[in-house]
C-alpha cells in the first residue's frame, strides 16, 4: 500500500492515488497485502474461530468484558469537540468484544477492529455492529493514520506495541488482557504433569501503568458442546497428555476458573510523565 489517506465510498476504500480496496459483502475491507502474509491463511483456523464465537456468544467470558467496560469508563478522556472517541481492537477475532463494547459504551464511540485472518473479520463484520470498521491487516503494519486512537485493545494477543504507540494520540490507552495464574487451571492441571506458569505482566516501554484489575470468576460448563468450544479455541485440542484430553472432551459438565488480569497503560511523554 502507499500509505496515503483512504477515503470511503458505497462499496470501497479510494486513496487519492487511484488505489482500490474494495469492501466484502459482509462488510470488512481486506487491506493485507499478499508480501505481508506470513501464510497463505494467517491467523486461526477457520474451525478455532467458529468454537469461540459460539462459546463466547453463549456469555461464559462476559466478566471479561464488564472489567474492559469499568476500565474504559474509568479513563478521564476528555470531551473536546472533536467527535467520538475511537477505540481499536487489535487482534479482534472474531469481533465479540468489540459487539459487546459498543453495545454497552455510550453512543460518542467509534470502533475499528484488525485481524490478520481474514476469516476472523469476515464473521466480525457479520455481526452488524453499527459503530465498527472492519479490516483483515497486520498488527505489525496497522492501515492506520498517526495518532488517531483514543484507546487501544490487546486482548489474549501478541504484542505490537511500536504500532500502537505510533496510532495512539498523546493521551491514548493502551488496555492489555493477559491471562493470571489461575486461568482455565483445571484444564491445564488435567493436561500437563509440569504447570508452566504464565508469562509475569510488565509495563510495556513508552507506557505508564494506570490501573489494573483482576477479574476471576468460576464458569460452569453444563454441556458438552461448551467444554468441545472451550478446548477448540486454544491450544489444548493439540497439547497436553493425549488420555486427559480425551477424557475433558467426553465431559458433560466442568467448571473452570476465569482468572485474567486487565491492565491499563498510558503513553508517557520524553520528560517520563504521563501525558
Amino acid at each position: 500500500m502507499c500509505a496515503n489517506s483512504l477515503h470511503p465510498s458505497t462499496t470501497a476504500w479510494r486513496c487519492d492515488q487511484g488505489h482500490n480496496f474494495d469492501r466484502a459483502k459482509s462488510g470488512y475491507t481486506n487491506l493485507l497485502p499478499a508480501q505481508h502474509k506470513s501464510s497463505r491463511e494467517p491467523g486461526d483456523s477457520k474451525a478455532m474461530l467458529l468454537a469461540r464465537r459460539d462459546f463466547l456468544n453463549a456469555g461464559h467470558y462476559n466478566p471479561v468484558v464488564n472489567g474492559i467496560t469499568a476500565t474504559i469508563a474509568d479513563l478521564p478522556l476528555s470531551s473536546d469537540g472533536n467527535g467520538p472517541h475511537q477505540l481499536l481492537d487489535c487482534g479482534c477475532g472474531e469481533g465479540y468484544y468489540l459487539q459487546q463494547l459498543g453495545n454497552e459504551l455510550a453512543l460518542n464511540w467509534e470502533f475499528a477492529g484488525v485481524d490478520i485472518s481474514k476469516s476472523a473479520v469476515e464473521l466480525a463484520a457479520k455481526r452488524k455492529q453499527p459503530k465498527a470498521t472492519w479490516a483483515c491487516a497486520s498488527s505489525l503494519r496497522l492501515p492506520l493514520a498517526n495518532a488517531c486512537i483514543d484507546v487501544a485493545l490487546r486482548i489474549f494477543s501478541p504484542e505490537n506495541n511500536d504500532e500502537l504507540k505510533r496510532v495512539l494520540r498523546k493521551e491514548g490507552y493502551m488496555i492489555v488482557v493477559t491471562p493470571a495464574d489461575n486461568h482455565l487451571i483445571e484444564i491445564k492441571s488435567a493436561l500437563y504433569a509440569d504447570l508452566k506458569p504464565y508469562s509475569k505482566v510488565t509495563t510495556p516501554d513508552g507506557f505508564g501503568l494506570v490501573g489494573q484489575r483482576t477479574v476471576e470468576q468460576t464458569v460452569n460448563l453444563d454441556t458438552n458442546e461448551s467444554i468441545v468450544q472451550l478446548m477448540s479455541m486454544t491450544p489444548f485440542l493439540w497439547n497436553g497428555r493425549r488420555e486427559a484430553r480425551d477424557q475433558l472432551l467426553q465431559q458433560n459438565a466442568l467448571s473452570v476458573t476465569l482468572h485474567v488480569l486487565v491492565s491499563c497503560y498510558q503513553l508517557i511523554g520524553r520528560n517520563g510523565n504521563k501525558l
